[in-house]
């Protein structure tokens, strides 16, 4: 999830609840800048990111 690239961003939804999700061996150690990414991606650069929960 994130606000880098242009279009409809977090402002206004009523909530993204993400629930009864399991992730195995996700992430990678070489992204397109040759970095580190988790299997959760977050990033706000434009606009905040609001209104997401995480329910483990």
């Amino acid at each position: 999830m994130n606000t880098v690239f242009p279009g409809y961003h977090f402002q206004n939804n009523a909530g993204i609840v993400f629930s009864d999700t399991t992730i195995i061996r996700s992430g990678t150690s070489q992204d397109l800048y040759n970095g580190e990414r988790g299997a959760i991606d977050l990033e706000a650069s434009t606009d905040p990111i609001r209104n997401i929960s995480f329910h483990l």
